[in-house]
């Protein structure tokens, strides 16, 4: 049938009914309108289930063969997935196949509105598996397919703009507005990028980037993209079109930065790339000592320009906008860069307590020393949580209505009392106040974790995810929660993304260790193991001894070059000697480590209920006795020894 007759017709996918001429998926009063090549995409998949269709005939068909970046096809699958409700880890309507590409998983069927009865039998979700797809299945009518197909890209070639180097490629869209009753209104999306400035004032441009990121994200009617996805993007040559279909958003904010000893000028540009319209250019200049009034000078109007309602916009008028000591706010920003990196926790602390001691109103750095003496209880040797509570009581004194004070707070409930009522009250709290902090989502999901409140837990990381989708730590913090809720393959999947957006840390690769094991994949588990200490820093020699370790004895040779490393090296993680002394079944051994780490590692003795290694001794009557009524411990969450469940 020519393409030159587009058809009109309804059909339905599972209790959605279709209508590709309006760009409508309704189901009872719920209807959302979808953008063109998301229609067409939804049109592509229909006429095909439930085979699976790969990315390559996607890009193919209904992109008809143009350059587009590989984020497209993934960005269209995830908006039918909100469009349906669906959830990518347990998907109902669509299911991403790895390496091979996408199908629907319910059944299509004919509208009203004249589609052949019969044109596709209705499909179980569960009857195909993923290597028995059958491509034999009755389709709808290869002519209205495409009738539809090209209904939807014509309907893209008005809406779509051409990108900056020419090629036709969808790009998220300013907000639909309509006032037909039960239609979603997509909330707007933006990106700060990181401002430039000469490399005197370097991380004063980081620093302006991240609080102009926290200060836009207060608004619940605006998406905010976290600071680590961001900041990927600081290479000139990406044009902001691509970034933005990237990162998903409707609007990008950047600038630049210089100052002088006592002032500071900002040039910030708001842009809609989709429309290659500038909405807004200007100067800013202040005294520094009025730095925080200027960045939410220039945060309330770019909510002007976006025009956020002013409920929304009052959240911007929160907090102090006083006076602050240049220098403080100096010693501030270069801490808070450092407290990025968790090997330089020591100094990013002393950087906090000389910002505070110089001025000691500066909430946002009594919020940033409590968030790092939580980590260096955590991470080194001699801290204890009162100097973080301390910081946390401060800040929130000075202003409670800080979400970074409450986060804290929240993580201080968790790791120092294990309160988990309070914990979820500050996590929730922080949310409210900062509907766009990435950090609050990601620490309330591990209390959450911790808990054994998993599906939860998954909510809440997903919402990280979406706010910081180019974050390695946030796809390792996903992974982490799917490892304790035993669904070991999609855990898999997030370590080895992290792995993949170059992960500078290394814990991660220790969750993947333990993933493997518990999949029966021991060559894999062991270079997990590998990849983990050489990102610590082996020296050759060291490593030559582990190579000899395994080639002997696999995992069991790991196991026992780990305890003698160990040793060593003095190492002063108890909970890591603990893990080889139990492996090697040294249990006497293995419980004084344990007992060593409650006392002052606790959240670390969480890694009992998820590495192979404590398998034996989580049954053993000695370590019944030593967990026995600590309040981070509850018997529901340990894993049987005899063997765990996967997700696939």
């Amino acid at each position: 049938m020519p393409r030159s007759q587009p058809q009109k017709e309804t059909f339905s996918v599972g209790d959605w009914t279709v209508e590709p001429e309006l760009l409508l998926v309704r189901r009872d009063e719920t209807s959302h309108r979808l953008e063109p090549m998301v229609m067409a995409l939804l049109v592509h998949l229909a006429g095909r289930a439930p085979r699976v269709v790969s990315r390559e005939e996607i890009l193919e068909e209904v992109w008809e063969g143009r350059v587009v970046v590989d984020e497209t096809v993934t960005r269209a699958v995830s908006m039918l997935r909100q469009a349906f409700g669906d959830d990518a880890r347990n998907p109902t309507y669509i299911e991403t196949i790895p390496t091979r590409g996408y199908r629907l998983m319910v059944p299509v069927q004919p509208g009203l509105d004249g589609l052949e009865p019969g044109a596709q039998e209705p499909v179980d979700p569960g009857s195909a598996t993923r290597s028995e797809a059958s491509p034999q299945r009755p389709r709808l009518p290869p002519a209205i397919v495409a009738g539809l197909v090209l209904l939807a890209a014509v309907a893209a070639l008005l809406l779509f703009a051409r990108g900056p180097e020419g090629n036709v490629d969808p790009a998220p869209s300013a907000p639909v507005e309509t006032d037909r009753p039960g239609i979603a209104v997509r909330t707007p999306a933006i990106a700060v990028l990181p401002f430039t400035a000469s490399p005197e004032d370097a991380v004063l441009a980081d620093g302006l980037t991240d609080e102009l990121i926290h200060l836009l994200s207060r608004m619940d009617d605006l998406r905010v993209v976290s600071r680590i996805s961001s900041m990927r993007f600081r290479d000139p040559a990406r044009s902001l079109g691509e970034i933005a279909r990237t990162l998903e958003v409707d609007y990008l904010l950047e600038g630049s930065v210089l100052s002088t000893t006592d002032r500071v000028r900002i040039h910030a540009r708001l842009v809609r790339p989709t429309e290659d319209e500038t909405l807004l250019s200007r100067r800013y200049e202040q005294q520094l000592v009025d730095v925080l009034a200027l960045q939410r000078e220039v945060a309330r109007d770019v909510a002007r320009e976006i025009r956020v309602p002013l409920s929304s916009e009052e959240r911007l008028r929160s907090g102090a906008e006083g006076p602050v000591d240049p220098e403080a706010y100096r010693l501030y920003l270069r801490a808070s860069s450092l407290l990025k990196d968790r090997r330089q926790i020591r100094l990013a602390a002393s950087l906090f307590e000389r910002s505070v001691a110089i001025d000691p109103t500066f909430s946002l750095a009594w919020a940033g020393l409590a968030e790092v003496e939580l980590l260096a209880v955590q991470y080194l040797t001699g801290r204890s949580h009162e100097r973080a509570a301390g910081a946390v009581a401060r800040a929130l004194e000075l202003d409670d209505r800080l979400a970074q004070a409450h986060a804290a707070r929240g993580l201080l409930m968790v790791s120092r009392d294990q309160n988990w009522a309070e914990a979820e009250r500050s996590f929730e709290r922080a949310i409210e106040l900062e509907p766009s902090y990435s950090t609050a989502y990601q620490w309330y999901s591990e209390m959450l974790s911790l808990t054994g409140r998993h599906d939860e837990a998954l909510a809440q990381v997903e919402k990280a995810r979406d706010l910081d989708p180019l974050s390695p730590l946030v796809l390792a913090a996903t992974g982490q929660r799917l490892s304790a809720a035993r669904r070991y393959q999609a855990a898999e999947r997030e370590l080895l993304a992290a792995e993949d957006l170059d992960a500078r840390f290394a814990w991660h690769l220790g969750e993947l260790a333990y993933v493997r094991e518990r999949l029966g994949d021991e060559p894999g588990a062991i270079d997990a193991r590998r990849r983990q200490l050489q990102r610590r820093g082996l020296s050759e020699a060291e490593l030559d001894d582990f190579e000899k370790g395994i080639a002997e004895a696999g995992m069991d040779g790991f196991w026992r070059w780990y305890h003698s490393y160990l040793e060593s090296v003095d190492d002063r993680f108890p909970m890591r000697r603990a893990e080889a002394a139990a492996a090697l079944g040294l249990d006497a051994e293995a419980l004084a480590w344990l007992e060593s780490t409650l006392l002052h590692q606790a959240l670390w003795f969480l890694q009992t209920q998820r590495s192979p290694a404590f398998d034996e001794l989580r049954q053993d009557p000695s370590y019944l006795e030593l967990v026995a009524g600590y309040p981070l411990w509850t018997p529901t969450l340990s894993l049987p020894a005899d063997g765990p469940t996967t997700d696939d």
